[in-house]
């Protein structure tokens, strides 16, 4: 689960509480001056109290997987209560199309069909038990039967809603978030990523961030010569080749035209300065009929600096400074026309 969905899913647990508990003390409450619905009334407000502990507890622990499930837990066991007591004016059974909804807020596709499993075993043996003539419901068998049928239904139409909504969600996180032609991270990631990466190196949660700016030499050509399309598919292919290089946790961007950059936590910057140079000479076997090389500037957090700017702007020299000893290129723009000021 990812930290966005799981802020969101965190609120709906905190709100779900408060509303649950303040139902279930109302109801509890009502209950009690009803002579055949008293034990059902002891027994919400007792979840009524277990939910807000539960909630308080979640606050101070932090472990949603664990909250969020007693709570689940607890809503399950009183939608069941109020089927076989069948509630104030027998309205129990209309509760029970609630949890599908409680489900799919609080945990993922793949956990809620478990909790709806288990939650449809419940109820079908409930009924079971009052077919058999063991427990005594106070609906007629044609209620049952509609309501569990309005129930199956209600419960795919609510899969089909989460599966619909996170594929939606993932297309426009990778919109926002990923370059459209190479697939790599762009540049409102990056960035923003960076900053966050420095911050961990100065609370100490990281040891050191290394940053390593890509410039591809001669790329310019191809597009005048060959066209774009020929370009593009370079790109495509020396994308591939930078995934390939390094790690997963690695995170590598485009930011530029040719311009790529590669931020790395905990990092070895003789062991990524290798790398780079086996990549170089990968990019050079390569694309050798279009005459490409690459080069790179490498910095390091701290010891260039804990400014996301002022870092990027050793790579950048030290990019340039690389460039000139291979004496490919006479002079080109800096990297500071294309990065915000985060001095600021």
């Amino acid at each position: 689960m990812d930290k966005n969905k799981l802020k969101i899913n965190k609120t709906a647990f905190i709100v779900f509480s408060l509303i649950s508990s303040f139902l279930l003390f109302i109801f509890g409450l009502s209950e009690l001056f009803s002579l055949n619905l008293r034990e059902l009334g002891y027994l919400e407000l007792f979840s009524s109290v277990l939910i807000i502990l539960n909630a308080l507890f979640f606050l101070k622990t932090n472990n949603y997987n664990l909250h969020s499930s007693v709570y689940l837990l607890s809503v399950m066991v009183i939608f069941i209560l109020l089927l076989i007591y069948g509630g104030v004016e027998n309205t129990g059974i209309f509760w029970i199309f609630l949890f599908p909804f409680l489900v799919s807020f609080l945990k993922s596709p793949g956990e809620s069909l478990w909790w709806n499993l288990l939650y449809i075993f419940l109820i079908s043996s409930v009924i079971v038990l009052n077919v058999l003539g063991f427990i005594s419901l106070p609906y007629s068998k044609e209620v049952l039967f509609i309501g569990m049928l309005v129930f199956i239904v209600v419960l795919f139409l609510d899969y089909l809603h989460i599966k619909l909504t996170l594929e939606l969600y993932s297309k426009i996180e990778r919109l926002a978030v990923k370059d459209h032609l190479t697939g790599l991270y762009n540049r409102a990631f990056i960035f923003p990523y960076l900053t966050k990466e420095l911050e961990k190196v100065k609370r100490g949660e990281v040891r050191r961030v290394c940053v390593a700016y890509i410039d591809l030499d001669n790329f310019k050509q191809i597009n005048d010569t060959m066209g774009h399309l020929v370009g593009d598919e370079v790109l495509k292919e020396f994308s591939k080749l930078l995934i390939s290089f390094f790690r997963k946790e690695d995170v590598v961007a485009r930011i530029g035209g040719d311009e790529f950059l590669l931020v790395f936590s905990n990092c070895k910057p003789k062991e990524i300065r290798e790398r780079l140079e086996e990549l170089r000479k990968k990019v050079e076997k390569k694309f050798a009929k279009y005459k490409v090389s690459l080069s790179f500037g490498l910095a390091t957090a701290p010891e260039d600096g804990l400014l996301p700017y002022s870092l990027l702007g050793v790579a950048d020299r030290r990019m340039y400074e690389d460039k000139r000893k291979k004496e490919r290129f006479k002079s080109r723009p800096t990297l500071q026309r294309h990065l915000p000021d985060y001095n600021s």
